[in-house]
């Protein structure tokens, strides 16, 4: 029997029919369930990692402003100390510390960055 008719056509059609078994996608459809679930996963990581990102981007510039208010307080304190004596001993000069480097904005928000993603509480 090479040719079909109608009532192979509508054997196929409710399902009863060879034809319909040897045209099964049942495994494409799960292929294309397996496809959409993978975007799925991939759009949920890339939306915890945004949320990540932007978390650390709110800590960097809590930490920042922190570092500006002491590098503040320390150029203060620097400016109202007491001259060197340069004959005195170091270990006698009660500000014997040399002077540390002024920060500028850049070196601030690296150090920021930096201090934030390489804190973490024990245990993570």
């Amino acid at each position: 029997k090479t040719e079909f008719q109608v009532s192979d056509i509508a054997a196929a059609a409710d399902g009863s029919s060879p034809l319909r078994q040897m045209n099964d996608y049942s495994k494409w459809e799960k292929l294309a369930d397996e496809e959409e679930e993978e975007e799925r996963r991939e759009k949920d990581a890339e939306l915890s990692r945004a949320e990540f990102h932007e978390a650390c981007r709110e800590e960097q510039q809590v930490v920042e402003q922190w570092l500006k208010r002491n590098m503040r307080d320390l150029l203060k304190s620097e400016a109202t100390s007491t001259p060197k004596d340069p004959h005195a001993p170091p270990e006698l000069v009660r500000n014997s510390q040399p002077s540390f480097r002024r920060a500028s904005k850049e070196d601030l928000r690296v150090l920021s960055m930096l201090m934030v993603l390489s804190h973490f509480e024990e245990g993570e």
